[in-house]
């Protein structure tokens, strides 16, 4: 009885599979069900990240960028490519292993991933540095750069930052931690950024939200805004989202209180968890 064996092998083997499908990954792509209502809030509109999105007609003109922008990286850094590409090629399985549905195009054979992973991974650096750093002098990028510059921080950047927040849209943190090892200080300072509310506020919010819904492990931490469309937005995306007391959220908040009621400061906020 053939099917009998079948059957037999596959219980054997199912066990081990999804211990090892199931541990890693942290880059999905979001189902149906989570983008009936806004399918372009999960949609890069101008660059991919990643091989998700990799490929699509419309986001094909910011590839001639991310090739120059990697030779400004390597002439930036003085970070040997070879070394750049050994470093990555020991860690080729766990890069694979940190999405969820690769396809067979990106599993058999490592040179086409390897080389996406660093012309993404360099450009994303490149615009990190560029936008939270201003790093675009020892970039040596023209001013009249269509991305590096004056121009390009008012009229491109956003749409790229709002598309590097991108659940599909994203690389493994490790990439970044290869690429960057050697070019960024030992003494660090952890900075809270401000939160801009605009038109791609939404967008980020859902994509932090799906991400928050499908990777097993992370809290159910949410917030609302106050003032009109606001109110509005951060409301409707914070439907059905449950507050969970044991979170790492709870002992920020109580950090706060503590610091608030010893500074005498009044705090105006929206947490569903009160602090006094």
């Amino acid at each position: 009885m053939a099917w009998v064996i079948e059957l037999k092998r596959l219980e054997d083997e199912t066990s081990t599979m999804e211990k090892r499908q199931w541990k890693t990954p942290s880059i999905y792509k979001v189902p149906p069900r989570m983008t009936v209502l806004n399918k372009i809030a999960y949609q890069p509109q101008l660059v991919s990240f990643g091989p998700y999105h990799h490929g699509e007609e419309h986001l094909l003109p910011m590839e001639e960028h991310k090739h120059r922008t990697f030779v400004h990286f390597l002439k930036r850094t003085k970070m040997p490519l070879q070394i750049i590409a050994d470093n990555l090629t020991n860690v080729v399985q766990e890069l694979k292993d940190s999405y969820d549905s690769l396809g067979d195009v990106w599993q058999l054979g490592s040179g086409r991933f390897l080389r996406l992973m660093v012309l993404d991974g360099c450009f994303m650096l490149e615009v990190l540095c560029y936008y939270y750093a201003k790093m675009s002098d020892s970039g040596n990028y023209t001013p009249t750069d269509p991305i590096f510059s004056t121009h390009g921080m008012l009229h491109v950047m956003h749409h790229i930052r709002r598309d590097m927040l991108l659940l599909e849209n994203q690389l493994p943190l490790l990439v970044l931690i290869e690429l960057a090892a050697g070019i960024c200080p030992e003494d660090r300072v952890l900075r809270l950024p401000f939160l801009l509310v605009d038109d791609t506020t939404e967008s980020m919010f859902l994509n932090l939200i799906a991400f928050e819904r499908l990777h097993v492990g992370t809290g159910n931490e949410n917030a609302s805004g106050s003032e009109e469309a606001v109110v509005l937005l951060f409301n409707l995306l914070a439907r059905d989202i449950m507050y969970n007391p044991q979170s790492s959220m709870a002992s920020v908040l109580h950090d706060i209180t503590v610091y608030r009621r010893s500074h005498g400061l009044n705090i105006v906020r929206s947490s569903p968890m009160p602090t006094t």
